[in-house]
């Protein structure tokens, strides 16, 4: 009996023991790839030729067959995956010509490395040579632009790959890919994307990131002063509220965008406004306010339907800071001839809501403002006449204001879903590799206050004394 209590016992260990084993062994590895000591790794690579920035370094490793979003520069791999997910390995490949092995510095888990947002390093071996590289996990969807023509204002011929960790049709990674037509304004750091198919000969409709099926799609870069990377998103979302009784509502989402193996940061994407996209028929046209000359901007902006433009006015009323005037819009109208029908307005670029451009429009320069007269828009900033404004925008602004206030709008509604936002961010560490200095804190907060501060000063503005602010 005494001999089987001790073999029981041996095997009790050895089952303990092997169980460590295993546990050890498959917390040492991601998608096939060794983690390993910087040590170990020196010894592997003894003897070897280091071959620095090699130019296929972007086609070492596949997610669902594509290659990944690489910096050549940086010599970076953009991973794009869903937190704590355990589906990467199921999409990610590597060359059979290679060994791969992360570089185990504090390694930790892919949790902590995509919440710190910290490049791990990666080394990629043949027979006689290696090379670094490094690998960022990101919780952010992140595209790829590829284009053999220089990028400029004609459209150019290229690719354009998502990978989107949050797609609902799929478990774990999506990927998408598309012959597309693509442009760039310089001035304004954004890219058209026009989806072709095979032969470039007809437009096609995919679906990215829940916002519908759509063949032109507007990449706007997120300023560089904004330490919150979430005010153009917000300011989204405010038009939307705004508008989601109508067709003018325009879903936008942060990715992640490299063009050509070069990083370019934070940027927002949404369908690009069309006639079809907005549901309207051939007849109507679109023109930008900045591709206008005063004469026909004067004459759109004039006929646009009093609706259109109390909605417009309320938008840019919450979403833009002191002494902001906005001519960033576009007109949305139906010509007959040389006779304007009806027209109505939508927002472009949304640049430098909440104060996002820093050295002049900083939010946080409101606190040296007393009274509600300077932190608002006057009629004449919105190219409107004072009557016109009394009689028929204010009226309906402020029954829009009241309506969002006791509903979306109130304050405990906006702080949860900017809260969203900011999890969002950091649980993808942008806040940590997008946003300088480590302030991606303190620029929270502010617009936190800010935001309240700006509710109360609308409250008294259009007079509303309701539940809306939730105090």
């Amino acid at each position: 009996m005494k001999r089987k209590y001790i073999w029981l016992g041996f095997l009790v260990i050895i089952l303990g023991f092997s169980y460590v084993f295993f546990k050890y062994s498959e917390n040492t590895e991601i998608g096939g790839i060794r983690i390993v000591s910087t040590q170990k790794l020196n010894e592997l690579t003894q003897g070897l030729s280091y071959m620095g920035k090699t130019p296929n370094a972007g086609e070492l490793i596949k997610l669902q067959g594509q290659n990944p979003a690489f910096d050549s520069d940086g010599q970076v791999y953009y991973i794009s995956q869903t937190v704590g997910s355990e589906d990467f390995e199921a999409v990610f490949q590597t060359d059979r010509d290679f060994r791969y092995y992360i570089e185990d510095d504090g390694f930790g888990d892919l949790d902590d490395a995509m919440y710190e947002g910290r490049p791990l390093r990666v080394w990629i071996t043949d027979f006689d040579t290696y090379t670094i590289c490094n690998m960022i996990f990101t919780g952010a969807p992140t595209i790829a632009l590829y284009t053999d023509d220089i990028m400029s204002a004609e459209y150019g011929k290229g690719e354009i790959t998502l990978f989107d960790p949050e797609d609902e049709d799929v478990h774990g990674l999506s990927v998408k890919n598309s012959n597309a037509l693509i442009k760039h304004n310089p001035n304004s750091e954004t890219y058209s994307v026009k989806l072709m198919s095979r032969s470039y000969d007809d437009e096609k409709k995919l679906s990215f990131l829940g916002t519908g099926s759509n063949n032109n799609w507007k990449l706007y870069k997120v300023s560089e002063n904004d330490g919150t990377l979430m005010k153009a998103l917000l300011a989204s979302d405010v038009w939307n509220m705004i508008n989601k009784d109508t067709n003018r509502i325009r879903i936008y989402r942060l990715v992640e965008l490299v063009v050509n193996d070069s990083y370019k940061g934070v940027y927002l994407m949404a369908p690009k406004w069309t006639a079809p996209y907005l549901g309207l028929d051939s007849g109507w046209e679109l023109a930008r306010s900045e591709d206008m000359g005063e004469k026909e901007k004067n004459e759109l902006y004039n006929s646009i339907d009093p609706d259109s433009m109390s909605r417009y006015a309320l938008f840019l009323q919450i979403s833009y800071a002191y002494a902001n005037v906005a001519d960033d819009y576009i007109i949305v109208y139906n010509g007959l001839g040389n006779n304007i029908r009806e027209s109505m307005i939508v927002p472009d670029k949304i640049e430098y809501a909440f104060g996002g451009f820093n050295n002049r429009l900083n939010y946080m320069s409101l606190g040296e403002v007393s009274g509600i007269s300077g932190l608002l828009f006057e009629p004449e900033n919105m190219g409107l006449e004072r009557g016109y404004y009394e009689e028929e925008i204010f009226p309906a602004c402020s029954r829009l204001w009241e309506e969002l206030r006791e509903d979306e709008f109130a304050d405990d509604n906006v702080l949860r879903m900017i809260n969203e936002y900011r999890d969002f961010i950091i649980d993808g560490g942008l806040h940590a590799r997008c946003v300088k200095g480590n302030k991606f804190g303190y620029h929270y907060e502010r617009l936190e206050e800010y935001i309240v501060r700006r509710m109360k000063c609308l409250d008294e503005y259009y007079m509303f004394s309701g539940e809306g602010n939730n105090d």
